[in-house]
């Protein structure tokens, strides 16, 4: 059984936030470098 503490709880919660952001971000400038009304999917 592993457990986690507030604050590690609270950091883990941060960088997976953080990714998120990022992925976001990557996908923004991909889209438009494609051109208008594009969609990009990360996985």
């Amino acid at each position: 059984v592993a457990t986690l503490d507030d604050f590690e709880r609270d950091h883990a919660i941060e960088g997976v936030a953080q990714d998120l952001v990022a992925q976001a971000d990557t996908a923004l400038y991909q889209a438009k470098a494609n051109g208008r009304n594009r969609v990009v999917s990360l996985s």
